[in-house]
């Protein structure tokens, strides 16, 4: 027996061949940097951090949606 025609029956072969191509465009990559003014976001910043935590858990629904986790945590401050 030859050894190829035996290494050929538990070689892996596709079962169909695919050709395609990917056709060369000119286009331009959209890679420019807009400003957060020109894209017209609403501005739901509060100067409190007590309303922003308030806000973030009423937008998120956290109190139902178990992928976010809002960790509170106090950071102690000393002045030297």
């Amino acid at each position: 027996m030859d050894f190829k025609k035996i290494l050929s029956k538990f070689a892996w072969k596709p079962e169909q061949e695919y050709s395609f191509f990917l056709p060369d465009t000119d286009r331009k990559q959209d890679n420019e940097y807009y400003p957060d003014k020109n894209l017209n976001l609403p501005q739901d910043v509060f100067p409190e951090i007590a309303k922003n935590l308030d806000y973030i858990k009423f937008r998120f629904n956290t109190l139902i949606n178990t992928d976010i986790i809002i960790r509170e945590f106090t950071l102690n401050i000393r002045r030297a």
